[in-house]
């Protein structure tokens, strides 16, 4: 029930001052007539009638102040003759101020981005979103009393919140000037969502700049000695998953995140070839399947591993329990390895030295140890085709920027000049 019309309310008198009252009149949505009411008074505290004041003067000033108190809830569309009016505007109104709350809209943008039930490939990508929003924007947001009203949030606000991890002393929680860059687009994202969705009209963090890009270190790698070490213990360790892993990781430059996505069938070892889904791997936004190739040493190492357990071919590879699974892999694989790397490096304490040495440094081992291992059989630009397949770069472009983070010189070995 909802009024959508109303005539103003006046106190009218009767001579004997017995029965004063407020009339007001009004028209229900759906309804062309309109209905008048009278009000003595009891709706409104002290919920009694006003008519039982002795005295006319403060008769008076007690009806008029009723007169207000009706007007008032005739300007926001309800009467107190009509309970269903004020419960339609109170809804309205909880509805209206969920529009700009943080909560609502954090939902919204999930759906919009396709987060809340993420394919394979943004699994990631949501999970960031989620982490940052929730423990560091909200409370921040709780903080300064804005999380029911994102409309309050400026571009001061955002700085503030920026800059208390920017400038942060501790070492734990600063961020780079990647970090800032990183935090501030996923920030933007959000609310350049908003105002595209009508919600917002301004984006508070469209006038944030960006930090200076910082130098880019090096990929890191493992030498080949190293390598030879690392895979002979993993061998022999307990899981025949992190040897498996390892190698698919070094010989077929497959993502970490990538490759717990992958099924039993997309292996075929009689092919030695590799399916990868487009909804399984960063990049591919032809939305094609691509296929890399397998090694011998890989091929052998998958059907070894293989070998090990039970298995269906619609099974995670690398799934549940360090084993092919229907169910895909929790990460505290990643920390079984790098609990196996810590004990390699402390049985060699004079390799194993570089910095930043981890699971996805094989990746970038595999690529440096294939060009330097068959750059004197083939040429550079034969060379960068293949690796720009296995590594289903977009363009050469990329592959060749890719090689200078590797430190591989292309040019130092033939005429090949990419623009």
């Amino acid at each position: 029930m909802k009024i959508i019309d109303y005539k103003e309310p006046k106190l009218y008198k009767d001579k004997d001052n017995k029965k004063w009252f407020i009339l007001y009149s009004v028209k229900f949505e759906g309804d062309e007539k309109w209905l008048p009411l009278k009000e003595y008074g009891k709706g409104y505290y002290p919920f009694t009638s006003r008519n039982k004041i002795a005295d006319l003067q403060e008769r008076e000033f007690q009806f008029r102040k009723v007169r207000e108190a009706v007007l008032n809830h005739l300007k926001e569309g309800k009467s107190i003759k009509y309970p269903e009016t004020i419960k339609s505007v109170n809804e309205a109104k909880i509805k209206e101020s969920k529009k700009t709350a943080f909560d609502e809209n954090f939902t919204l943008f999930l759906r919009l981005k396709g987060y809340d039930n993420p394919i394979p490939k943004k699994e990631r990508s949501a999970e960031q979103f989620k982490v940052f929003y929730k423990n560091q924007f909200k409370p921040f947001l709780q903080k300064k009393g804005m999380v029911n009203d994102l409309t309050k949030v400026s571009k001061g606000d955002i700085l503030e919140f920026m800059n208390a991890y920017y400038l942060s002393t501790d070492p734990n929680i600063k961020w780079s000037n990647t970090t800032w860059t990183l935090k501030k687009a996923l920030l933007s994202s959000f609310f350049q969502t908003l105002v595209d969705e009508d919600i917002l009209t301004e984006n508070p963090v469209k006038k944030v700049k960006s930090k200076p890009k910082e130098a880019t270190e090096r990929f890191k790698v493992f030498s080949k000695e190293e390598r030879d070490l690392l895979f002979a213990h993993l061998d022999k360790c307990e899981y025949p998953f992190l040897a498996a892993a390892a190698r698919v990781i070094y010989y077929s430059y497959i993502r970490e995140t990538e490759l717990t996505r992958l099924k039993v069938s997309d292996f075929d070892l009689d092919k030695r070839t590799i399916r990868i889904e487009a909804n399984n791997a960063k990049g591919q936004k032809d939305k094609l399947v691509k296929w890399v190739k397998m090694t011998p040493q890989l091929t052998d190492a998958v059907r070894s591993y293989l070998s090990h357990f039970d298995h269906q071919p619609d099974w995670y590879i690398f799934g549940k329990k360090m084993k092919p699974s229907a169910f895909r892999p929790s990460t505290y694989w990643l920390v079984l390895f790098r609990r196996e790397l810590t004990a390699l490096k402390a049985e060699h304490p004079k390799l194993f030295t570089e910095e930043g040495q981890s699971l996805y440094a094989l990746k970038h081992s595999g690529v440096t140890d294939f060009w330097y291992s068959n750059i004197g059989k083939y040429n550079a630009t034969t060379l960068l085709g293949i690796i720009q397949k296995q590594c289903r770069h977009e363009t050469m472009e990329m592959t060749q920027r890719y090689l200078k983070k590797l430190e591989i010189n292309i040019e130092a070995f033939d005429e090949f000049v990419f623009d």
